[in-house]
């Protein structure tokens, strides 16, 4: 499972696990762009395609083209509105590039008879803006870190 998440004016929380894409947002903006719609969960076996704009002037964003439904046409404008969209500054970019590929891969792969849950890797990830990647192993290591310190401080005090 991989968990992205994008901090515009408000919060937006991608997660891959699986074959299943879930979007979920918090704060007043998506509130009022987007409506009470809770978390968005897609198959990505349904994804026929992506837009992809990154950002310039304007935050970029993401937008997922799902089978049987209707994609927005208008741009940015329509973007923000979009509840298969995700809006995402510079410093997502990244983030935004990693989906994009993910969801690209499982396309490919699906177009080769190939589920995306037989290719959706086993490490949990959680990636943020700015750019902490934390997993088991880099969870692991900032305990042993901090233990490590607080045994040093605690030397440091006594002699």
């Amino acid at each position: 499972m991989k968990t992205y998440i994008f901090k515009t004016v408000n919060e937006t929380t991608v997660v891959i696990d699986g074959n299943l894409l879930r979007i979920s947002r918090k704060g007043f903006n998506n509130l009022v762009s987007t409506g009470l719609s809770g978390e968005k969960t897609i198959d990505i076996n349904n994804i026929s395609g992506i837009q992809f704009k990154e950002p310039g002037v304007a935050n970029g964003y993401i937008q997922f083209i799902v089978i049987g439904s209707q994609e927005s046409k208008n741009g940015f404008t329509g973007a923000l509105t979009d509840e298969n969209t995700i809006v995402f500054r510079k410093s997502g970019l990244a983030m935004a590039r990693g989906i994009k590929e993910h969801i690209e891969h499982a396309i490919s792969n699906r177009d080769r008879g190939i589920n995306a849950e037989q290719i959706a890797e086993t490490e949990d990830i959680t990636v943020t803006e700015e750019g902490t990647r934390l997993g088991c192993f880099s969870g692991c290591l900032l305990s042993v870190l901090i233990f490590i310190v607080l045994i040093i401080i605690i030397l440091v005090v006594i002699f």
